[in-house]
């Protein structure tokens, strides 16, 4: 006589905050963070609300532009090839950008008026760059700037700090927009062929 033993079913990870759960989920690959919805009614939706994004780069064709995305804090690009043009618009959360990917030659962001970590690797391409309502400290332009070997467009836009120091042997064109705090201008660009210092 074999006797039956019943077990009750818990699911405790669902009792967790989804804060808690985002954290547990990071350690997946985002494909597998997917799969996760089979698990329960709670995980059909949790990954939804993944603060992190994986995306596989044979879905890129040469674009990428984020507009608006809240609750994004970091974004990481690296290894796409074929990306060649970035626009970061209005993303209020962002706090980090790291881009690693060889073939950008035009990087805009817009937004999110407070300070932006920039870390990028594609200096060899890179031939436009628009930064509208950064606050970037004026070395971090400067050597950034001094970097990019390939650099013909710059546009500065509601550019928060009073002073701007750039030298570029390549720029032939430096577009400065409503940056009603700038006082100091001193440039070395020895190829500038359009310069509008507009306020």
């Amino acid at each position: 006589m074999t006797k039956k033993i019943e077990v009750e079913e818990v699911d405790r990870l669902s009792e967790f905050l989804d804060p808690i759960l985002h954290h547990i989920l990071s350690f997946l690959p985002f494909r597998q963070v997917v799969q996760t919805c089979v698990l329960s009614k709670r995980w059909e939706k949790i990954w939804h609300s993944s603060p992190d994004l994986e995306f596989d780069r044979t879905i890129f064709d040469h674009c990428l532009r984020l507009v608006s995305c809240e609750g994004f804090r970091s974004l990481e690009l690296s290894g796409l090839c074929k990306l060649n043009v970035i626009k970061l618009i209005d993303n209020s959360d962002l706090q980090q950008v790291v881009i690693i990917t060889p073939n950008v030659s035009l990087l805009s962001i817009v937004g999110p008026n407070r300070p932006l970590e920039i870390h990028h690797s594609f200096s060899k391409n890179l031939k436009r760059l628009s930064l509208s309502s950064i606050p970037v400290c004026n070395k971090w332009l400067h050597d950034q700037i001094f970097k990019l070997p390939e650099l013909e467009y710059l546009k500065l836009h509601d550019y928060p700090l009073n002073s701007l120091k750039l030298s570029s042997p390549s720029l032939k064109t430096l577009l400065i927009l409503e940056c009603t705090y700038l006082v100091e201008i001193s440039i070395v660009t020895p190829n500038l062929q359009l310069f509008d210092p507009c306020r």
